[in-house]
C-alpha cells in the first residue's frame, strides 16, 4: 500500500465551488490518497483500489464510486479528491473491463463483467469495517453512512446495488443485488432505461440522487440506438419517490472535455462545468450523509438558472 498526504492549495478551492466561497459551508480539508490491490471473494485477479480522504480524523461517510466503461478508478480525481476534501473518504475500484488492466475481455465476457462489477460494489458497500483494518485506516470508514456514485455504466452499477433489479446475460436470471440503508446516489453522465434493467425497480427507486448530464452527451451504448442526452438523467427521471436534483451542463460531453474518465487531448476541457458539478454534489452529499443542515439550505437556495446557461432541476 502507498500512502500520499497533501495540503489542499488554493486551486483546489476555487475547483471546488462556482459560488463566491464566503457563502459556502462546504469544508476544505487536507486529504491523503491510499492505494491497495485486494483480491475480491470468488476472483483470482487483484483488484486495484484508490481511496482518497481527509488527512486526519474520521470515521468520514463513505463514498463508493464505479467508473465508466473501460476507465479507472484513477481516472476521476477532479471530482473524487474534492468531494474528500469536503469530508467523505471516496472508494474508486478498477473494474475487470477497464483498458488499464488488459485484460482483453470482449463482448462475450460482458456477462461475467457487469457480475463482476455488481459484486465488487456490494462487496466494498458490505466490508468497511475489515476493510479499513487492512487498508490501516481503521475507525475512519463510517460504515453506517453510505453512498454510491458512477459515471456512465458505473451508473447502472450503482443503481443495481441502490435497488434497481437487473437481468443477467448469461442466466437471463433477474437478480436483485441491493444493499440496503445506503443514503445517497450521484449520477455522473449515467443511464436510462436499458433492456438489462428492470423499468418497475427503477420506479421504485427512492434514494436521494443527485444526476449530471451534458446536452453534447446523446446515450449511444454500443447496442446502436441514439438515445437524446437527457437519457443520461435515467435515475433523476424515472425513480416515482425520492429527492432529486439534476444540474445539466449545455454542450456538456461525457468527459467534461477529458478531465474525469478518459483523456480528450483535441476537446476544450470544461473546468467551469467541473466546479459546479464538484461544489453541488459535494453541498448534496454534506446534506444527506452528514445531515449537514447548512449545506442542505445552500443547495435548495441554488436558483434554476445557473451561470453560463447551466441548470439546476429539482424533483
Amino acid at each position: 500500500m502507498s500512502v500520499r498526504a497533501w495540503r489542499v492549495c488554493a486551486a483546489l478551492l476555487l475547483l471546488a465551488g462556482s459560488a463566491p466561497l464566503a457563502a459556502d459551508p462546504l469544508p476544505a480539508y487536507p486529504v491523503e490518497v491510499h492505494r491497495l490491490a485486494l483480491v475480491p471473494p470468488g476472483q483470482a485477479r487483484e483488484m486495484p483500489l484508490r481511496i482518497v480522504l481527509p488527512a486526519e480524523g474520521g470515521p468520514w461517510p463513505v463514498v463508493v464510486f464505479s467508473h465508466g466503461a473501460n476507465s479507472s478508478g484513477e481516472l476521476y480525481s477532479p471530482v473524487l479528491d474534492a468531494w474528500a476534501a469536503a469530508g467523505f473518504a471516496v472508494l474508486a475500484p478498477t473494474h475487470i473491463d477497464s483498458e488499464s488492466l488488459a485484460l482483453g475481455l470482449g463482448p462475450a465476457d460482458a456477462g461475467r463483467m457487469l457480475r463482476t462489477r455488481v459484486e465488487e460494489l456490494r462487496w466494498l458497500l458490505t466490508g468497511l469495517d475489515a476493510l479499513g483494518g487492512h487498508a490501516g485506516l481503521a475507525g475512519r470508514l463510517d460504515s453506517a453512512r453510505r453512498a454510491v456514485a458512477g459515471h456512465s455504466l458505473g451508473v447502472m452499477i450503482s443503481a443495481i446495488v441502490a435497488g434497481v433489479p437487473w437481468r443477467d446475460l448469461d442466466s437471463g436470471e433477474l437478480r436483485h443485488d441491493v444493499v440496503p440503508e445506503l443514503s445517497a446516489l450521484v449520477s455522473l453522465h449515467g443511464v436510462g432505461r436499458l433492456p438489462v434493467l428492470d423499468d418497475a425497480g427503477w420506479q421504485a427507486l427512492s434514494l436521494p440522487v443527485f444526476a449530471v448530464a451534458g446536452t453534447d452527451d446523446p446515450g449511444l451504448t454500443g447496442d446502436g440506438v441514439a438515445r437524446p442526452w437527457h437519457w443520461r438523467l435515467g435515475v433523476f427521471d424515472l425513480p416515482r419517490a425520492g429527492r432529486g436534483h439534476a444540474l445539466v451542463l449545455p454542450e456538456g460531453d461525457h468527459y467534461l472535455g477529458g478531465l474525469i474518465g478518459r483523456a480528450m487531448p483535441a476537446s476544450v476541457p470544461d473546468t467551469a462545468g467541473l466546479a459546479a458539478v464538484n461544489r453541488l454534489s459535494a453541498l448534496f452529499l454534506r446534506a444527506e450523509l452528514h445531515g449537514d443542515a447548512d449545506a442542505a439550505r445552500a443547495l435548495a437556495a441554488e436558483p434554476p438558472s445557473q451561470p453560463a446557461g447551466r441548470r439546476l432541476e429539482r424533483r
